[in-house]
Formats: C-alpha cells, sequence, structure tokens
C-alpha cells in the first residue's frame, strides 16, 4: 500500500494510494494515535448458561493485523489478554480453542473515538445496542462464520 505522511500542527495524516481517506492520525502532543470510527466484532462464550470468555476484534488497517483484546470469567473478572494475528485461519485456531464447542453471541458495534490506548475495558464499556450494527445470539463459532465476517465487516 502507498502512502504519504504529512504533518498538520503536530498531527500526521496518513494518505493512501493517494487518497484522503485516513484511516488514523497521530497526536504527537499526546503521543495518540486516534483511528477512524470502525466495526469492531465482538465474540461471548457461555458455559452452563453464564458468560464465560469475551473477546473484541479490532482491525488495523496500516499494520494489517487483527487485534485481539479478551478476558476469562464471568463479568470478566479473571485474567485479561491481547494477541494479533495476521491470518484468519490462525485466528479461527485460537478462539476455537477458547470458545470450544460451546454457544457463543456475536455482535458487530460501529465504534468511534479509537485510540492506541484502548483495550479491553475501554471496549466493553463502550460496546451497547446503540452502537450495534448486527448481533446474533446462541449461535456456534465456524470457521467459515467467522471468515464471513471478517471479510464482511473488516
Amino acid at each position: 500500500m502507498i502512502f504519504e505522511k504529512k504533518e498538520y500542527k503536530n498531527v500526521f495524516v496518513f494518505h493512501f494510494n493517494n487518497q484522503t481517506n485516513m484511516t488514523s492520525y497521530y497526536d504527537e502532543e499526546t503521543n495518540t494515535t486516534y483511528y477512524d470510527p470502525q466495526m469492531v466484532i465482538n465474540i461471548t462464550e457461555y458455559y452452563d448458561g453464564k458468560s464465560d470468555t469475551n473477546v473484541f476484534l479490532v482491525y488495523d488497517a496500516e499494520d494489517e493485523l487483527i487485534y485481539l483484546y479478551g478476558a476469562r470469567g464471568e463479568h470478566s473478572k479473571y485474567v485479561r489478554y491481547e494477541k494479533t494475528f495476521h491470518d484468519v485461519n490462525i485466528l479461527y485456531k485460537f478462539l476455537s480453542e477458547l470458545v470450544a464447542n460451546h454457544d457463543i453471541s456475536l455482535s458487530v458495534n460501529y465504534l468511534t473515538n479509537l485510540t492506541n490506548y484502548d483495550d479491553y475495558d475501554s471496549l466493553r464499556k463502550r460496546v451497547d445496542r446503540n452502537n450495534e450494527v448486527v448481533a446474533y445470539d446462541n449461535i456456534k463459532l465456524s470457521k467459515r462464520l467467522l471468515e464471513k465476517y471478517v471479510a464482511a465487516f473488516f
């Protein structure tokens, strides 16, 4: 991907393929990268009727990576983790180990004001019905389903 970087008053704007569509900009004073609004995939796995694992998938167009932010336990009270993936097949292998063959809820949310400081907790606080694009409950995760969502929303 061809891009050029331009600076406007300590804010860097990236232009891809000579277009003005930004994917992000960097504010040097605050050392913060701000991302354009984007879709975030939210997968929640249930065990014995309770939320057991929850992950958010966020796509970084510049790095061509899928960021996974996850937590384990009802109300996400246990471990937090982050991982990146460059390949949807490897992502599926990881997710299939997390959710096994349990039912999941899958939603896609349109989030604004994302920054390089966002983590699991900040995403969890911002996801709600007001920014939900689509949602399904009581489904099984399959490789085909994951590929469909990644292709459609990233």
